[in-house]
């Protein structure tokens, strides 16, 4: 093989580094990833936006004054809510979004209420 290395068993207290890493809080967790959806979804998003005419407007208010609504932000073609990004109640974009959040690889498995939680965090 082309590395040449050791694996060795380090109970408890031994094994300082990996207690460390596992022992992190969840918010701390969540500032170590990135959290942005791929492309397609994000279009999608976007495109529902033009659909609901209210977000529509809103849209267009904060295009041309960002500050003409309290809690929103329009950033990088990006509609966001007190820094979360806005999904309309369509169930189908709703479900695709969570089965995202679920299989991408920084999801942990942690369970369905922690899963909702993320998600939660990361839309509106």
């Amino acid at each position: 093989m082309e590395f040449d290395f050791n694996i060795e068993y380090r109970e408890g207290r031994e094994n300082v580094a990996a207690d460390a890493l596992s022992r992190l809080d969840s918010p701390e967790i969540m500032a170590l990833q990135v959290h942005q959806p791929d492309s397609s979804m994000l279009s999608r998003i976007q495109q529902s936006w033009q659909t609901y005419p209210s977000l529509h407007q809103l849209v267009s208010d904060l295009q041309s004054n960002p500050s003409s609504h309290k809690h929103y932000t329009w950033v990088w073609n990006e509609l966001r809510r007190k820094g979360r990004l806005v999904v309309v109640s369509e169930p189908q974009l709703r479900q695709d979004i969570l089965s995202w959040i679920h299989a991408s690889g920084c999801s942990f498995h942690l369970g369905r209420d922690a899963t909702l939680q993320k998600m939660k965090n990361m839309v509106y």
